[in-house]
């Protein structure tokens, strides 16, 4: 199964449409004409879920994930020696930042300039005028000094009531009991940090907050992810170090 989905609440509600064979809708979607248009459309047997995320997440901030520096290579040719230049073009702006040490490793030595500006949209270091007065081929390396990547992570985790309408909605429950940990279950999840987990048993009593449809079974899935999104801490950045250790997962 290859799935396109861009966020973790659409996987899960696409792994489960697949393994299924039947609509799947998010019971919290602003469109409250969904189960309509699926009953106009001769559609006898869905499900709906909620993903609802509680209070037990926690973050750890600023945890390192690369080496001490992080560098780039120049993507243009500068003749320095000849007319000394104020910026240049490189692969990745990533961890360069105002009042960065840029060391530039060239055939006729290392220099180190000041990071006056950055120009993210061109990939652009920029530096006072005339400062890179030293010749720097393409593809040389530059170093952003002193330096170092970390990843900003939130643990989401939380219940997922999903609920059965229409023919064999026991059925379809149970199958999703059991898909929960098989091969396409592995499959789908085994690489994406998503982990789903079924929580008591079926039943027929409704479980999502704003259920007004007649239910035909429903139960209780346990979920959790982890979101992170990359940075960079500059030299002259001052930074708490948070090192709150992950919960257990449910």
């Amino acid at each position: 199964m290859s799935l396109s989905a861009t966020s973790p609440q659409e996987t899960i509600r696409a792994w489960i449409e697949f393994v299924l064979g039947i609509p799947v809708i998010n019971a919290e979607q602003d469109d409250p004409t969904a189960p309509r248009r699926l009953k106009e459309a001769e559609v006898d047997t869905y499900a709906a879920l909620e993903i609802a995320s509680d209070d037990s997440t926690s973050s750890t901030n600023y945890e390192h994930t690369g080496a001490d520096e992080i560098n780039t290579v120049a993507e243009e040719e500068i003749l320095g020696s000849v007319t000394p230049a104020s910026e240049i073009e490189v692969a990745s702006v990533f961890g360069f930042d105002l009042d960065t040490i840029a060391r530039f490793e060239t055939a006729g030595g290392n220099y180190e300039r000041a990071v006056v500006s950055v120009d993210a949209v061109n990939k652009l270091l920029q530096f006072a005028t005339d400062a890179l007065d030293f010749d720097i081929a393409l593809l040389d390396t530059v170093f952003a000094q002193d330096t170092v990547e970390y990843t900003d992570s939130l643990i989401r985790r939380g219940d997922m009531p999903i609920e059965f309408y229409g023919q064999n909605a026991w059925g379809y429950a149970r199958a999703l009991q059991l898909a929960i940990g098989g091969p396409s279950y592995l499959n789908t999840f085994s690489n994406l940090n998503i982990a789903l987990a079924v929580r008591g048993e079926i039943t027929d009593e409704p479980v999502l907050r704003s259920a007004t449809r007649e239910t035909g079974a429903s139960m209780m899935l346990g979920f959790e992810w982890t979101d992170s999104a990359a940075g960079a801490i500059g030299a002259a950045a001052e930074v708490e170090i948070d090192a709150t250790a992950m919960e257990e997962s449910p």
